[in-house]
């Protein structure tokens, strides 16, 4: 639970000197009881102690994963909780928030059975799509060695970008399969940030802000 992490903080994690710290937690105190608040505030106190710790160590919070109603961890909890989270860590450079709710997440909100076979637990398939959902993040991060980019340009290859405008860049109208994916997007997350929606194409030609 959060309580038992906040407890254990300084003796399992801040006594081990990280370099940067993972963090998933909440599930467990839905099951005790706990309300999305409480949960949200203990992450809040937690992430305190931590950046006073180490006020640059990187700090990388998982979004709570999905579950099910019938583990005692109901979709529309899971995901104030989540809320909560964005508004406790909104703006702070030191933190990374992974979206691995909607990694998981069924149409329903719930975990998958192919990657949570008990609806509370990943199998290897879920850990390792957890994985390579981190590597990037470890990556930008400088948490881990990346390979040297031997990327070649293409013959031809013309930049977009002439150094003075922003001639051939713009808007395109927004296609019906994006509108679609944008209504199924906040169908499965009424939090989810906005979509634009570009109705006429848009041409940056001449121009050095939009």
């Amino acid at each position: 639970t959060t309580r038992g992490m906040l407890i254990r903080l300084d003796d399992d994690v801040l006594s081990l000197k990280p370099s940067a710290v993972v963090m998933l937690m909440g599930t467990n105190d839905l099951e005790e009881g706990a309300t999305p608040g409480v949960i949200a505030g203990n992450v809040k106190l937690i992430v305190a102690k931590l950046k006073k710790h180490n006020p640059q160590m990187p700090i990388v919070l998982c979004n709570v994963f999905p579950s099910s109603a019938t583990k005692k961890r109901p979709a529309d909890k899971i995901k104030q909780i989540n809320a909560l989270y964005q508004a406790v860590v909104k703006g702070d450079p030191q933190i990374t928030v992974v979206d691995t709710w909607t990694l998981f997440a069924d149409e329903k909100g719930d975990a998958k059975k192919p990657e949570f076979p008990d609806l509370l637990h990943p199998n290897a398939a879920g850990y390792r799509k957890w994985r390579l959902a981190l590597l990037p993040i470890f990556a930008t991060l400088k948490l881990t060695e990346t390979a040297a980019d031997d990327f070649k340009l293409e013959e031809g290859y013309r930049s977009l970008f002439n150094g003075r405008d922003l001639t051939g860049w713009g808007y395109r109208p927004t296609t019906e399969q994006m509108l679609k994916a944008r209504a199924n997007w906040h169908r499965r997350d009424p939090n989810a940030p906005p979509w634009p929606v570009v109705k006429k194409a848009v041409a940056f030609d001449g121009k050095t802000v939009t």
